[in-house]
């Protein structure tokens, strides 16, 4: 199982890196064009980090190293995967201010910026978690693995981290329900595949309140499932 999860995570990282790689040396691109699809290949890496925090709490009775560097990796995907949605969204939000809301059924692809919001909140909790459960190591010398204190700073910091991001997510589904109202009272929306679009963003925010218990982050439930 986790020689699987290895290879999803290098595939991941090659879907990541060939989209960006093929746009800007082979296509063009006009703001008017652009949708928030662009996404899609970032979300892989940012998946791959949440399945890597979950693997590591796995490996971590049987080796503390191979639980380490996975949650390591994790927290460099998630970095890296997070930093170009961030870079994404930023030019999307231009697009929107400049030519509108996409037309007709493109609308539904407001939604996909809930993906990497959702899941990087849900991949940060459950690093933020492993870290608490992990350190300090035993025997370990470093002044960072070997501290008491520093898996409650990074699950504190994690949860504060989740908090933003499901804001960030909360903000772009308000965003995505305006605009398909904006569309909806000009044309109709024809029903099509492009719908199953909204299905990934929107349990992934919805899933973002589920790694913490009612103790930690009981917000998240309140505003999720309310």
């Amino acid at each position: 199982m986790s020689c699987k999860r290895y290879f999803h995570t290098l595939h991941a990282t090659v879907l990541f890196y060939l989209p960006g790689f093929l746009r800007i040396t082979k296509q063009s691109h006009s703001h008017h064009q652009m949708t928030s699809v662009w996404l899609l290949p970032v979300i892989t890496l940012i998946v791959a980090s949440s399945a890597g925090g979950e693997l590591a709490l796995a490996l971590h009775p049987y080796s503390v190293t191979g639980a380490l560097t996975t949650l390591a990796f994790s927290i460099f995907i998630v970095s890296a995967g997070l930093t170009l949605a961030f870079t994404i969204l930023t030019v999307y939000f231009y697009r929107l201010v400049l030519h509108g809301f996409p037309p007709d059924g493109n609308i539904v692809s407001s939604f996909m910026p809930l993906g990497p919001m959702g899941q990087a909140g849900f991949s940060v909790l459950i690093i933020g978690q492993s870290m608490k459960e992990f350190l300090p190591v035993q025997g370990s010398s470093s002044p960072f693995l070997g501290s008491a204190q520093v898996g409650e700073v990074i699950f504190a910091v994690s949860v504060c981290i989740g908090f933003f991001l499901w804001a960030l997510a909360t903000m772009w589904l308000g965003y995505g329900l305006l605009g398909i109202q904006h569309i909806v009272r000009r044309t109709q929306i024809p029903f099509k595949l492009s719908f199953w679009g909204m299905i990934f963003p929107n349990v992934s925010c919805g899933r973002l309140p589920y790694p913490a218990s009612p103790g930690d982050v009981a917000i998240y439930r309140v505003c999720t499932q309310s």
